[in-house]
């Protein structure tokens, strides 16, 4: 007996110009569609399928593409983040800090000068002339001042040595996106038993 397998129900669509993978065209643009879909059939490939009627299997893909779009949206930006594998702290801060102030001064002067001056038939000074003042001032100051620093924090904190670390990077740099796209289609519409 016969079994349908996942390459014959991708190969009959594509005959009826159909494609069982176009809902992939939703995942990230960084993510080669095509690359995914060969994944896909040559790990699963000769596998069964769970349904036998292809243009259900086709409406099936759409949906699982929907369901798991999110996870792979995740997936896709963890893999492509920067970072260095011998740090395991990373911290990056801006500061802004705001001073003002303002303060008020003045004061009033009050002054008389008079000029004395002996007459010549008077032994005692007489007043001749006077000038005077009278004045007051005031002064008011207001300051601000902004100071913006940048504070980017980043190393080993001593927790983990610098060796573990690398051996989680090569652990990490083993796990592929493609690989385990493929293996949640194919643990969700294939039986996967080899006969």
């Amino acid at each position: 007996m016969a079994k349908l397998t996942l390459f014959s129900v991708y190969s009959y669509l594509n005959v009826h110009n159909i494609n069982l993978f176009e809902s992939f065209s939703a995942f990230p643009e960084d993510i080669d569609v095509d690359a995914v879909a060969k994944e896909i059939l040559i790990r699963g490939g000769e596998f069964g399928v769970v349904y036998a009627d292809a243009d259900f299997m086709k409406m099936a893909v759409d949906n699982w593409t929907k369901k798991w779009l999110h996870t792979i949206e995740r997936w896709n930006l963890i893999q492509n983040e920067e970072y260095n594998p011998l740090h395991n702290y990373d911290r990056h801060e801006i500061y802004t800090d705001t001073a003002s102030g303002s303060g008020t001064s003045g004061g009033e002067d009050h002054s008389t000068n008079i000029e004395n001056r002996n007459s010549y038939d008077s032994a005692t000074l007489q007043p001749i002339a006077s000038a005077g003042n009278d004045s007051t001032s005031s002064l008011t100051s207001t300051s601000e001042s902004t100071f913006e620093h940048d504070a980017h924090l980043y190393g080993n904190i001593g927790v983990t040595t610098s060796s573990q670390l690398q051996i989680e990077a090569r652990s990490a740099e083993r796990w592929a996106l493609y690989e385990n796209i493929a293996g949640l289609f194919i643990s969700e519409f294939c039986i996967p038993v080899y006969t």
